[in-house]
């Protein structure tokens, strides 16, 4: 018996394709097709609405939000970090936030206030391979 024979694995994510936030469609499409490949079955844009779990506290079933259920007995939950920057408009700052609440900086981390700066997972900037504006969940670019 395989891994792929002894569970069927299913991912789940707000996205169109996976990590298109950081890396793009294309590359994001590529995962898709990769995860497809592979026996995973994804589920996209979609949301985990509900978790039931039995009298003992095991996970049975979720609930997505398009009223789809499956039977799971296992449920890994990477959910990803959301910046913590209300209080930026809060205080009526002027910095530039994006509809996930990053810092919208230039390539060289300035934000829309001359003389302020941003690092780190909380603020996103210009991908220089396609110029799309990322945000990179990752300790390290707080410390270059």
């Amino acid at each position: 018996m395989t891994y792929k024979d002894a569970f069927a694995v299913h991912m789940i994510g707000l996205e169109q394709y996976p990590v298109e936030t950081v890396f793009g469609k294309e590359i994001g499409k590529m995962m898709y097709d990769e995860h497809t490949k592979n026996g995973v079955t994804l589920h996209m844009q979609k949301d985990i609405k509900s978790i039931t779990c039995n009298a003992d506290g095991e996970i049975e079933s979720m609930l997505l939000n398009d009223g789809t259920e499956h039977k799971v007995s296992m449920l890994i939950v990477g959910v990803g970090i959301a910046p913590q920057t209300t209080y930026l408009k809060k205080n009526e700052t002027g910095i530039e936030t994006d509809r996930a609440g990053a810092i919208v900086c230039d390539p060289f981390l300035q934000t829309s206030v001359p003389d302020i700066y941003a690092a780190g997972d909380m603020c996103t900037f210009p991908y220089w391979k396609t110029g799309n504006n990322i945000r990179v969940e990752h300790w390290i670019h707080a410390m270059d």
